[in-house]
């Protein structure tokens, strides 16, 4: 399954690239086929938020889904490439403990409410 990494990058130290490289690994090592924002435009590159969410719009959509990492609420690019893809109707999962769940292996009530971060039923993680 080809997944799209999704989260937060702007304001975090080093644009939040430990993370997604982090996921990306683990997300490989399954047998994933990964797309991740922090490899579409390299660091330090002079490309401005608008041209790189255009950039990670158009890999999204060429996804089966999209695997949502730590902080996604707060981050305005992440909400809006979950709202692609739920308007394309791709699989939606959430990164906790390194690994993907997906939503609707989820219980109801774990469901993340806005703001917040999925907790999964057997992990009690935030």
């Amino acid at each position: 399954m080809r997944l799209y990494l999704s989260g937060p990058m702007t304001g975090y130290p080093q644009e939040n690239r430990p993370a997604f490289r982090q996921a990306a690994a683990w997300l490989r090592a399954k047998g994933y086929d990964v797309v991740s924002p922090a490899e579409i435009v390299p660091p330090g590159a002079d490309t401005g938020w608008e041209e790189c969410l255009r950039l990670d719009l158009a890999a999204l959509v060429t996804c089966e889904g999209i695997a949502l990492l730590r902080g996604f609420p707060q981050s305005p690019g992440a909400r809006r490439e979950l709202a692609e893809a739920l308007a394309l109707g791709l699989r939606v999962y959430y990164m906790l403990d390194g690994e993907p769940h997906y939503l609707e292996d989820m219980n109801a009530g774990d469901e993340p409410p806005p703001g917040h971060y999925a907790k999964h039923r057997s992990s009690g993680v935030d």
